[in-house]
C-alpha cells in the first residue's frame, strides 16, 4: 500500500515536488539555502570567526552537476553581484570536475579571486553565501542561451578583471594554440553533440552535424580560411567533418569524446586526473575557438564563452553565424 501511494505521488509533479521539500524541512541545508530565496536584496550575512572583519565576503559556491562554462556562467553573473555592492568574492566549484571532494576545481586552472582564501571562509567575520535567491542577471530577468549571446561583452569585462588562468595552465593553452593554429587563417566551429540529444528542457535543440556543412563551406568561400578547428564532444562530428574537409579539418586528438547522449562531463576512466583532464580539454577548447578568425557554432554555454573571452582580449570575430533551432521547452 505504501509503495503504491509513494508512487502515485512520484507520478504528481507537483506532488512530488512539495513530498521532497516536507521531506527535507529538518535539513539544516536545506533550510538555510531557503532562507536564502527572499529576493536578491535581502541577504544572510553569517558571522562564522574573525577573520577579515572590515570585508564584507562573498563565497560563490558552485557545486552543481553541470558544464564546465555553465559553472562560469553563474560565476560571471555572481562577481557582477560583488562588485556592485563591493563585496570581496571568493570562489570554490566542487561537482563533477573534482578530483577529491575538499579541492576548488577552480583553481585548478585560475588564479584566486582575492587574497582572503576559500579555505579562511568558515573563519571569517562577514559572509554572504551566493545562493541567496535568484543570480542577478544582466536585463533583471532569466537569461536564455539567446540572450547570453546579446550581452557577451558583459562577460567579457568580468571574465578579464577576474578570471585569470594560473601559470600552468596559461603555459600549457599558449602551448597548444601556437601547435593547432599554426599561425594559419581559421575557422572556428563548435558542435555540441552527446546529452544535447536528449532534449534536455530549456536547453537548445540538438543540430545535426550535416547542419553545419553549408555554412562552412560559405565562410571558408567568402574569407579564403585557411582551416576548419573543430571543438566537438561528437565523435560522428569528427568522421563527418573529416571526410567532408579532409586536411582543412584540426581537432585536439586527446579529447574524450562520444556517440552516446550521456554527457562527457559525466563518464568515467582510470586515467590520473581524468577529471582535471576533462575539464582542461573544455577550456583549451574555448580558448581556441576564441583565437580563431570567425566562428560557427551553436547555441551552448562553450561557444557563448568562447565570444566573451575574445572579447575580454579585446577583440571581435570577423563573423559569427549561430544555428539556432529553437529551445526545448516541452
Amino acid at each position: 500500500m505504501k509503495k503504491k501511494i509513494v508512487e502515485r505521488i512520484k507520478s504528481n509533479k507537483t506532488c512530488y515536488f512539495w513530498a521532497r521539500i516536507m521531506k527535507s524541512r529538518k535539513d539544516e541545508n536545506f533550510r538555510e539555502y531557503i532562507r536564502g530565496f527572499q529576493g536578491s536584496d535581502i541577504l544572510v550575512i553569517k558571522h562564522l570567526g574573525e577573520l577579515y572583519q572590515e570585508d564584507m565576503v562573498y563565497y560563490i559556491d558552485i557545486g552543481d552537476m553541470v558544464g564546465f562554462f555553465a559553472m562560469m556562467q553563474f560565476t560571471l553573473e555572481y562577481l557582477f553581484y560583488a562588485e556592485q555592492y563591493h563585496f570581496t568574492p571568493v570562489i570554490n566549484w566542487r561537482g563533477v570536475y573534482s578530483e577529491k571532494e575538499t579541492d576548488n576545481v577552480f583553481e585548478y586552472y585560475y588564479c584566486p579571486v582575492s587574497e582572503i582564501s576559500w579555505e579562511d571562509v568558515s573563519k571569517c567575520k562577514n559572509v554572504i553565501l551566493s545562493h541567496h535567491g535568484q543570480r542577478i542577471m544582466w536585463g533583471g530577468a532569466n537569461l536564455t542561451y539567446r540572450s547570453r549571446w546579446e550581452i557577451y561583452y558583459k562577460y567579457g569585462e568580468i571574465y578579464k578583471k577576474y578570471c585569470r588562468l594560473n601559470q600552468k595552465t596559461q603555459d600549457y593553452i599558449d602551448g597548444n594554440l601556437k601547435r593547432i593554429l599554426c599561425g594559419k587563417k581559421t575557422l572556428g566551429v563548435h558542435i555540441r553533440g552527446t546529452d544535447f540529444k536528449q532534449d534536455l528542457y530549456a536547453h537548445p535543440v540538438h543540430i545535426i552535424t550535416s547542419d553545419f556543412i553549408d555554412p562552412i563551406k560559405k565562410m571558408l568561400q567568402k574569407y579564403g580560411y585557411e582551416q576548419i578547428f573543430l571543438a566537438t564532444d561528437s565523435l560522428e562530428a569528427i568522421s563527418l567533418l573529416k571526410k567532408e574537409f579532409g586536411d582543412r579539418l584540426s581537432f585536439y586528438q586527446d579529447v574524450q569524446r562520444s556517440d552516446g547522449n550521456i554527457g562527457v562531463q559525466y563518464s568515467e576512466s582510470n586515467q590520473k586526473n581524468y577529471r582535471y583532464l576533462l575539464g582542461l580539454e573544455v577550456l583549451r577548447d574555448v580558448y581556441t575557438l576564441s583565437a580563431c578568425d570567425s566562428l560557427i557554432a551553436g547555441l551552448s554555454n562553450v561557444s557563448c564563452a568562447a565570444r566573451y573571452i575574445k572579447a575580454a582580449n579585446g577583440f571581435e570575430y570577423k563573423e559569427v553565424v549561430i544555428l539556432d533551432h529553437g529551445l526545448n521547452l516541452k
